[in-house]
């Protein structure tokens, strides 16, 4: 995948956005951070919702069971 560094991700290639990835080839093709990209549903100003999830992971050590342990205000802190 190309790197799209504060990008909206509607500006991507088509085949590089994680809903038409999925739609296209299944959600097993994700990763993580694509997979919580599309529940997150979209970004700020400053970064598209991909870069927000590897930041949220990032925050978890990267451990999908870190961060479900996480509360609402560390989440969006």
């Amino acid at each position: 995948m190309k790197r799209y560094s504060n990008k909206r991700i509607s500006e991507w290639s088509v085949e590089d956005r994680p809903r038409e990835k999925m739609l296209q080839y299944g959600v097993q093709v994700l990763s993580n951070a694509e997979i919580i990209a599309l529940l997150i549903g979209s970004g700020t100003r400053d970064k598209n919702a991909l870069e927000i999830a590897r930041i949220i992971l990032a925050d978890s050590g990267n451990h999908l069971h870190e961060l479900f342990g996480k509360s609402i205000s560390e989440l969006t802190a």
